[in-house]
């Protein structure tokens, strides 16, 4: 039976009896409405909360699918965490190497046939011009001892030149570097001596077998050989 059926035999049951006034009928019907209304609240109370409860389950899920994808992805992109290593050592997918790396002594052929060069080529009196024409702009200015008088201003000329290996600093600054050029860690060794703009003396060392030999041009215009051990 229906709710309308049993409204309705109800109704016709109450009108059969005297008992049942009017008011009696509508208190009747408005409490087993109410009754009826508070049953459907209790009904749905549960299924509001199973709703809810599932909406919650399904959000933490997914939320946690996220996370997991995230750290994955973490771990496995490479661009993501970038070691130290592949930031120093690669550029554009090429690796680095250094200059140390690139530098090989040179064969005593290369000394001696860059020597022969720079004999062929300087002369006394010379200018400044004349030189950085001859022999370039890539040397090192300094001044050093003249017993006879004012420092000498000089050019060094270095070539064969390994750019990680220094001169020693406690060297005095006209003396030639012989520990590099044992160690041909530098073939060879130019300096000029100017006296004003020209050309005074100059100094060859070069490494020659065990021995380091030194060749230079004097003032006199003579020119003398010398090893050095």
């Amino acid at each position: 039976m229906n709710k309308r059926e049993f409204k309705k035999r109800l109704h016709h049951f109450m009108s059969k009896d005297p008992k049942f006034t009017e008011e009696k009928k509508s208190a009747i019907l408005t409490r087993i409405k109410t009754k009826t209304a508070n049953k459907k609240k209790v009904e749905m109370r549960p299924v509001l909360s199973g709703l809810t409860l599932l909406s919650v389950g399904i959000f933490l899920i997914f939320f946690g699918m996220q996370q997991m994808g995230i750290f994955e992805k973490q771990e496995t992109d490479p661009t993501l965490i970038a070691t130290p290593k592949e930031n120093t050592d690669k550029s554009e997918g090429k690796e680095k190497t250094s200059v140390k790396d690139n530098f090989s002594p040179p064969t005593q052929e290369q000394i001696n046939s860059k020597v022969e060069e720079i004999q062929s080529t300087f002369q006394l009196n010379m200018t400044q011009d004349e030189a950085t024409q001859a022999f370039g702009k890539d040397f090192s200015e300094d001044k050093a001892q003249n017993p006879e008088g004012s420092p000498f201003v000089f050019w060094r000329y270095e070539y064969f030149n390994d750019p990680d290996s220094k001169r020693n600093p406690i060297l005095p600054p006209g003396d030639i570097d012989i520990e590099r050029l044992k160690k041909r860690t530098l073939g060879i060794s130019f300096s000029i001596f100017w006296n004003k703009t020209e050309a005074h003396f100059a100094t060859i060392a070069y490494h020659e077998g065990d021995t380091v030999k030194l060749i230079t041009h004097k003032r006199d215009g003579t020119v003398t050989v010398d090893e050095i051990k």
